[in-house]
Parts: structure tokens; sequence; C-alpha cells
């Protein structure tokens, strides 16, 4: 998630500088540094096809223990 305002402050930016990137917003932000990369896990994966949802829900029937915990 980003902020609405810093990332239309990067693309501007890089509009001004005359570069042209890629269109996905983490990769906007990381060029500006305006964001911080931290450690995640394998398992927080990007559902962009129905089949992520089948990996999903097994990820998640793998975990009962936080599941419970919440």
């Amino acid at each position: 998630m980003f902020r609405f305002d810093l990332l239309k402050r990067a693309f501007e930016s890089g509009r001004r500088d005359g570069f042209t990137g890629p269109t996905n917003p983490a990769w906007w932000s990381e060029w500006t540094r305006w964001s911080e990369v931290v450690q995640g896990s394998d398992r927080n994966i990007k559902i962009t096809r129905p089949t992520d949802m089948d990996l999903a829900r097994c990820f998640f029937s793998e975990e009962p223990e936080r599941r419970d915990a919440s």
C-alpha cells in the first residue's frame, strides 16, 4: 500500500527528469527511496489468477495456530 501523495510525487519527479520506467508503484516508490524493503514471507503471494487462490487456501490451511491466536 502506498500513500497517494507520495506516489503521485514519484511519478511527477520521473516525468520532470524525462525518466520512463515500469508502471509498478512499488518500483517507483523504491526508485525515489521513499519506501523501505522489509523481510517478508514466501507465502505472501500476489493473487492474480484463480489458481493463486488455491495456493493461498493451501497456505492458510497449513497454519491453523495463527488463526486461533488472533
